[in-house]
């Protein structure tokens, strides 16, 4: 029964813990695209959640935390290439030939996991303070301008 108690204690601190995540993803990116002027003008930011199967929870999760900031979320399997700012990536799969498609579109591509950066433009890094981290490979790669500013503050993923 003690180990029990244990145990949802232990998820129930993990659950809050990736709300608060989410919550300091959700606007920070927001951020990202309104500094480097990534949005329409005059228009709401448009971001496309791309999802797989396992991550459909936290993806509904994240949309919220968009919607409160006032961004028009469309979540998919498949992006839409069309009218969306951003990416936001909520899967750990993802293959070299999506990659390759998303970075044609010339748009931000997030993760909200921090270790798929190599497969990102922006994540977020979580030590003593967090900050964003930023792929400048994929970057420099897809011809995007990204504000200074944000360079300055944020820490910088380095090719393995």
């Amino acid at each position: 029964m003690k180990y029990l108690f244990l145990f949802f204690i232990f998820f129930s601190f993990l659950a809050a813990n990736i709300n608060e995540l989410l919550y300091i993803e959700a606007k920070l990116y927001t951020k990202i695209i309104k500094i480097s002027n990534f949005q329409k003008k005059n228009k709401k930011i448009v971001i496309d959640l791309i999802y797989d199967k396992d991550s459909v929870k936290i993806a509904k999760k994240m949309a919220k935390f968009l919607e409160k900031n006032g961004v028009d979320v469309r979540m998919d399997t498949v992006p839409n290439f069309s009218e969306a700012d951003a990416y936001i990536l909520v899967t750990k799969k993802i293959s070299d030939k999506f990659k390759k498609r998303l970075l044609r579109t010339k748009k931000l591509i997030f993760s909200i996991y921090p270790d798929m950066i190599k497969d990102s433009m922006v994540s977020i890094y979580i030590g003593a303070k967090v900050k964003p981290i930023i792929n400048l490979y994929l970057i420099k790669k897809a011809s995007i301008y990204i504000n200074p500013i944000i360079l300055k503050v944020a820490k910088i993923y380095e090719k393995d």
